[in-house]
């Protein structure tokens, strides 16, 4: 079954939110930024978000997600490289993890490729 805004919007309106602490929508195609916006505003537990190679995520929602104080225990931000300039200034005590194999645009920024060493910056 496909994960979907509806099962997200449901699940952020549900008592079980507070308890949510990760989310892993890696390559989910059939979830926007309304259904993600919802869930981060009521996870207020949320600790790894993983929006890797998610292509409905715009960059809108990442601005808001930097936004959102309900987002104060994130620790780990899963992302792909188109998402990497998106990352709202606020993410900077966050972990930043690539999960793409292309690590080209990491040269100006703190982040980490998964499965390797943290790229050294120049």
């Amino acid at each position: 079954t496909l994960l979907t805004d509806s099962f997200l919007l449901t699940l952020a309106q549900s008592e079980c939110s507070a308890t949510i602490r990760l989310l892993d929508v890696y390559r989910c195609t059939s979830v926007t930024d309304n259904g993600l916006t919802a869930l981060a505003r009521n996870c207020p537990n949320l600790s790894v978000l993983n929006l890797g190679d998610c292509g409905t995520v715009t960059s809108k929602l990442l601005e808001e997600l930097g936004e959102s104080s309900s987002l104060s225990k994130l620790r780990e931000f899963y992302v792909t490289s188109n998402q990497v300039d998106a990352i709202p200034a606020s993410f900077a005590r966050v972990r930043i993890i690539l999960v793409s194999s292309h690590c080209n645009k990491l040269r100006s920024k703190r982040h980490h490729c998964k499965d390797s060493m943290p790229v050294a910056i120049k």
